[in-house]
């Protein structure tokens, strides 16, 4: 009986850690030439694992992702063209991935182009 209460309370924990769980981006730096560059990646970025972390699984493909990244350039593209470089494209992979695997996606099948 004991054993089993410890269990429960350990569930809800673990749940509660899960449940709140946010990447933070916020001192993120993306090797931008300036400092409005990091910060257009960063909203933009901000949004996208916001919905990887909020959506079901059905609606998050390889496709969805890609398409989602590639907005994410074009759109800090029209003033900072750095963005294609390849350290800004490696931050933003790298995070997107990361947040993936920690919503439970296998990151493997994403972005691998």
């Amino acid at each position: 009986m004991r054993l089993k209460r410890n269990l429960n309370q350990y569930w809800y924990v673990i749940t509660a850690q899960l449940n709140n769980k946010q990447m933070n981006i916020d001192t993120k730096n993306f090797e931008m030439f300036t400092k409005e560059g990091n910060n257009a990646i960063r909203t933009r970025l901000q949004k996208l694992l916001h919905n990887i972390e909020t959506k079901s699984g059905h609606l998050i493909t390889p496709l969805v992702i890609k398409q989602e990244y590639e907005k994410i350039l074009e759109a800090v593209a029209v003033k900072h063209e750095e963005v294609y470089d390849t350290e800004p494209s490696y931050h933003i992979r790298f995070l997107i991935k990361k947040c993936l695997n920690e919503n439970f996606y296998d990151e493997t099948k994403f972005l691998n182009d």
